[in-house]
C-alpha cells in the first residue's frame, strides 16, 4: 500500500472523527493566541493540532471515561485564565473598539458575549488535552504520595518554619519602610495591573484575584509576607532535594538562605505589587523536583506546566529548574546511581523545559523593546553574545559585591570540587573534572535564557539566579561530611546578606526622606513664583536629580549593590518629579479646572527667564511654561 493510500485510509479517518476536537481547538487557539500576538501564531497552532488529530483519538466517550472533578476544575480554571486575558486584550483593541462604534454598540458586552461564545467551543478541547496528559490519573493519590513523602525529611516543618521566620526578619526594614519602588508607583497611582506588556499574564490573573478587584490598590506588607511564604517553601524543596538520608540539618537552613535574601532577590522582596509573583515564579522553578519520583508522564506534565508558570510570572528564574537537575544529577552520577535513570531524568527534565519554553515563546509572549528586550540574538551571532551577556553578568556581580562576600562564595565554590572528589564512587579525576564543569555550567545557567537575549537586562531583580546558584552549592556542601569549612562560609556568607538586608531596608527609608524633603521645596518654590489664578494649565517640565542623600553617599556599601538597588528607583529622579510621584501624589497634573499644570517633555533647551535661582533648584518662565532644574549636591 503506498504512503498517500495509507495517510488516506487511516489518517484521514481519524482526523474526519476528530472534527468536534479540531473545531473545539481553533476556538482554543483564537483565545490563547490572537488576541496575545499575531495571526501567523493561530494558523500554526491548527496545523499543529491538524498533525495531532492525526496521530491520536479524541473521542467524546474517551474524555468520559478519564474524566475526574479535579480535571472538569482545572479545565474551568484555564479556560477562565485565557478567556480573561482574550476579553482584557479585546476591550482595549483600537480596531475593535471602532468596529463596535461604528457598528452601534459597547466594546464592553460584545467582549464579553464573543469570549464566553468562544470559550464554550475550546471546552472540549481543554478537556480533551488534560485527560490526554493526565489520562486515569488518581490526583488525591498523586498529592497525598507528596505530602508524605515531604513530611519524611525530618525537620521540614521546622525548617520552612524556621526559614520563614529568619526571612520576615531579613526584610522587615524593607517592609518598615514602606517605600514605593519604581513601578508600585505608577501601580498605585492608577491601579493597572499592567503585566500583559511583558507576558506575565499569570501576575495579571492572580494579582486581581489576590486584590479582590480589577482596580490593584496597595495593600503591601500582606504581598511580601506573601513572597516570604512563597520563597520559603521554594527553600525548603530545595533542601529537600539535596538532604541526605532523609534529615534537614540546621546548617541547611542556614546555607539556603542566600535563594530568599541575595542581594539580587531583596529588590523582587522590595516591590509591593510584584514580589508574590517574583517569588511564585522560584517556587514554581523548583516544585517539579516534587514529582520526581512519580510516573514519567506526570513528571514531565509537572515541568511544562511550572516553566509556563514561571514564564507567566517573573522570566528571570528560568535558570534555576535547569540548574537543579544539574547539580542532582552529577550528585546521582558521583554515587554511581544507575545510569539510564539519570538520563531519563535529564531527558525528561529538558523535553519539559524546552516544550514550556517554546509554547510560551511562539504563542504567548508578545515582543518588547524598552528597558529590555525579548528577541534573541541571530544564530550566526549567538555565542558571541552568551559571552558577551556573561561578561556584563560577571562584571555586575564582582562590582556589586563586597570583596568579602567574594571570598565566602569562591571557597564554597572550591569546597563544592574538593568535597565531591572526597566522598564520590568515581574516578577522582573524573570527578574532579565533571565537578569543575558543573559549577561553570550552573553559573551560565545562572541568569538562564536572558544570557541569549539581543537587548539583556542586567537590573539587580533579574540577576538572583546568582543567589540561587550558591545557595544549591551551599546546600551539597553543608550535607556532606567533613564540611567544617564549607559550614563556616556559608554561615558568614548568609549572616553577610542578612546583615545587608537592613542597611538596604534603612537606606530606602533615608533616600524617600530626602526625596519627600525636595519634592516639598520645589512645590513650596512653585508656589511662590507661579500666579495661583491660572487663565489656563501652565506647561510643567522637571529635568535634573537631586542625586543621592548625603547620608547614603557617606557609605562605603553605597558604591556596591546598595547604590545599584536604591538607583533602581530614585536615579536621574524621573519616576520621581516626572511621572507619577510629583504628579499625581502631589495632583499637580490635575487639569480639571484653574490652578492647574501640564506635564511635558519639550521645554529644555527654550529661552525662558529665570524666575527663581536658589540652593536646590532654578525655576524658569512665563505666563504659559514653568521649567524647574534640579540640582544635585
Amino acid at each position: 500500500m503506498s504512503v498517500h493510500n495509507l495517510f488516506s485510509t487511516k489518517y484521514l479517518d481519524r482526523m474526519k472523527a476528530n472534527i468536534p476536537f479540531l473545531i473545539s481547538a481553533a476556538a482554543a487557539g483564537l483565545l490563547m493566541f490572537f488576541s496575545v500576538t499575531d495571526y501567523w501564531d493561530f494558523i500554526l497552532f491548527c496545523l499543529v493540532m491538524c498533525v495531532v488529530s492525526a496521530f491520536f483519538d479524541f473521542n467524546i466517550e474517551e474524555i468520559r471515561k478519564n474524566m475526574t472533578p479535579w480535571k472538569a476544575v482545572a479545565s474551568l480554571l484555564i479556560l477562565f485564565f485565557i478567556g480573561r486575558i482574550f476579553f482584557t486584550t479585546t476591550v482595549n483593541s483600537y480596531k475593535l473598539q471602532n468596529l463596535a462604534a461604528a457598528a452601534g454598540f459597547h466594546i464592553t458586552p460584545f467582549a464579553l458575549f464573543a469570549t464566553v461564545l468562544i470559550a464554550l467551543f475550546a471546552a472540549y478541547f481543554v478537556l480533551s488535552m488534560i485527560c490526554f496528559l493526565a489520562p486515569k490519573t488518581d490526583w488525591h493519590a498523586l498529592i497525598y504520595r507528596v505530602r508524605e513523602r515531604f513530611l519524611q525529611y525530618q525537620n521540614a516543618s521546622r525548617a520552612f518554619a524556621a526559614v520563614l521566620i529568619l526571612y520576615l526578619l531579613a526584610i522587615s526594614a524593607i517592609l518598615r519602610a514602606d517605600v514605593d519602588y519604581l513601578d508600585d508607583m505608577r501601580r498605585i497611582a492608577n491601579g493597572i495591573p499592567g503585566w500583559e506588556d511583558c507576558s506575565r499574564y499569570l501576575s495579571n490573573f492572580l494579582s486581581q484575584i489576590l486584590n479582590t478587584n480589577s482596580y490593584l490598590a496597595d495593600i503591601s506588607p500582606l504581598t511580601q509576607i506573601i513572597a516570604v511564604l512563597l520563597i520559603s517553601a521554594a527553600s525548603v524543596i530545595v533542601l529537600c532535594t539535596f538532604s541526605q538520608n532523609g534529615r534537614i540539618s540546621a546548617w541547611s537552613v542556614i546555607a539556603v538562605l542566600p535563594l530568599g535574601i541575595s542581594p539580587y532577590f531583596l529588590e523582587c522582596l522590595s516591590y509591593k505589587f510584584d514580589s508574590p509573583y517574583m517569588a511564585l515564579s522560584v517556587l514554581a522553578a523548583v516544585f517539579p523536583l516534587l514529582f520526581i519520583r512519580e510516573n514519567k508522564r506526570i513528571y514531565l506534565l509537572m515541568v511544562i506546566l511550572c516553566t509556563l508558570v514561571s514564564c507567566m510570572t517573573y522570566q528571570a528564574s528560568l535558570g534555576i529548574f535547569p540548574m537543579l537537575v544539574l547539580f542532582l544529577s552529577f550528585l546521582r552520577w558521583m554515587r554511581r546511581e544507575d545510569g539510564k535513570e539519570i538520563g531519563r531524568l535529564i531527558g525528561y527534565s529538558v523535553s519539559g523545559y524546552l516544550t514550556g519554553g517554546v509554547i510560551y515563546s511562539c504563542f504567548l509572549m508578545t515582543s518588547i523593546e524598552s528597558y529590555a528586550g525579548s528577541d534573541l540574538y541571530p544564530w550566526n551571532e549567538m555565542a558571541a553574545g552568551i559571552v558577551s551577556n556573561l561578561q556584563k553578568y560577571y562584571a555586575n556581580v564582582l562590582s556589586d559585591f563586597d570583596l568579602k562576600w567574594l571570598l565566602f562564595i569562591g571557597v564554597i565554590l572550591i569546597s563544592f570540587i574538593v568535597l565531591s572528589v572526597m566522598y564520590s564512587d568515581r574516578q577522582k579525576w573524573l570527578t574532579a573534572l565533571l565537578a569543575i564543569l558543573t559549577v561553570f555550567a550552573a553559573l551560565c545557567m545562572a541568569f538562564g535564557p536572558y544570557i541569549a537575549l539581543d537587548y539583556a537586562l542586567f537590573q539587580c531583580r533579574a540577576m538572583f539566579g546568582f543567589g540561587a546558584c550558591i545557595a544549591m552549592v551551599a546546600v551539597i556542601c553543608v550535607n556532606f561530611p567533613r564540611s567544617g569549612i564549607a559550614k563556616a562560609m556559608s554561615l558568614c556568607l548568609s549572616w553577610c546578606f542578612f546583615v545587608f538586608a537592613f542597611v538596604y531596608g534603612n537606606a530606602l527609608a533615608e533616600q524617600q526622606r530626602y526625596v519627600d524633603f525636595r519634592t516639598e521645596m520645589v512645590i513650596s518654590d512653585l508656589a511662590d513664583y507661579v500666579d495661583g489664578d491660572l487663565e489656563e494649565p501652565v506647561a510643567l517640565q522637571i529635568i535634573g536629580t537631586i542625586g543621592d542623600s548625603p547620608i547614603l553617599e557617606n557609605m562605603p556599601q553605597y558604591d556596591g549593590v546598595l547604590g545599584r538597588l536604591i538607583q533602581t528607583t530614585f536615579s536621574g529622579d524621573s519616576w520621581v518629579f516626572d511621572t507619577y510621584y510629583f504628579c499625581y501624589y502631589y495632583d499637580l497634573n490635575n487639569a480639571n479646572g484653574n490652578n492647574s499644570f501640564t506635564i511635558v517633555t519639550d521645554l529644555n533647551g527654550q529661552e525662558l527667564p529665570v524666575l527663581y535661582d536658589g540652593y536646590y533648584e532654578t525655576i524658569y518662565g512665563d505666563e504659559t511654561h514653568i521649567l524647574i532644574e534640579l540640582k544635585e549636591y
